[in-house]
């Protein structure tokens, strides 16, 4: 496992890469970055190359602000240039949160360059633009001490909040994302995120719209006590999906991937195996 700087476009990129194999990408959710996969990424590598990416204006990746056609484009369209420049592809996509509308957005945005969509803890793809945006401002309520402070117990705090117990946060990520949050542009790319989303995705998110064109396996994961995606609206936008199969986590709050690993990490690892074999068959 190595992290890795490169640069997409002008903006200064971090990865962090381990394993041989076919191609999987993580994308975290918003105030996050690559870090918070560190309990699954030596074991998806097993039997892949992983490459988990800090987002636009997110973990150590530069923020040069957001194009006309909305933040989560300029997103999408970052992590896409990100698998062009690095000649990654078809790939499979792995999304948290936010993550999981990039995740989407990238499959219809360039379905050549995706081979499997899994979507994690996320309404994102299914949210109505305005539904969106007031969960973007929640989130950033709930991150605002911490984004402010950086302060260790104001980020335990922040994140306690999103997991069903104590053994989703991590010491590891609280460290991490301390170091992040004291990075002087962190919290305005947090807020100008938020803001273009609640001004402007009216006008220009049409994910949840396109759902039903998505026709690559999918594999949605989820969260019964997720408290910033509730199930049912991953219900209802699942069933508009046409290969898409969900599977729900008990006693799980927002990060399945942090709170149940194990089971996350072979969850994720029999679907792309099936995946793969089912592409191969054909």
């Amino acid at each position: 496992m190595h992290v890795s700087f490169v640069d997409v476009g002008g903006v200064r990129t971090r990865s962090i890469v381990a394993g041989k194999g076919q191609s999987v990408v993580l994308l975290h959710g918003i105030g996050m970055s690559a870090d918070c996969f560190h309990r699954n990424i030596l074991a998806l590598a097993q039997t892949h190359r992983v490459i988990a990416l800090d987002m636009l204006g997110h973990g150590f990746t530069a923020y040069p602000g957001f194009g006309n056609d909305g933040a989560l484009h300029s997103l999408s369209r970052h992590v896409l240039a990100y698998l062009q420049h690095e000649g990654i592809g078809p790939a499979h996509l792995v999304g948290s949160s936010l993550g999981g509308g990039m995740v989407a957005d990238i499959a219809l945005m360039a379905p050549e360059q995706v081979r499997s969509c899994i979507i994690v803890g996320s309404s994102t793809p299914f949210a109505r633009p305005d539904v969106l945006g007031v969960g973007l401002s929640r989130a950033r309520d709930n991150a605002k001490h911490s984004l402010q402070t950086g302060a260790y117990e104001a980020l335990k705090r922040r994140l306690r909040h999103l997991v069903y117990s104590d053994e989703g946060v991590s010491e590891e990520l609280l460290t991490m994302q301390m170091t992040i949050y004291a990075l002087e542009d962190r919290k305005s790319a947090y807020d100008a995120l938020v803001d273009n989303v609640v001004a402007n995705a009216l006008d220009t998110w049409n994910v949840p719209e396109r759902i039903a064109e998505i026709n690559v396996p999918t594999l949605i994961l989820a969260g019964r006590d997720d408290p910033r995606s509730p199930l049912d609206a991953i219900e209802r936008g699942a069933i508009h999906m046409k290969s898409a199969r969900l599977i729900v986590y008990d006693n799980c709050g927002h990060f399945p991937f942090l709170e149940h690993p194990e089971r996350f990490n072979r969850d994720v690892a029999n679907f792309l195996l099936e995946v793969e074999a089912d592409q191969i068959g054909s």
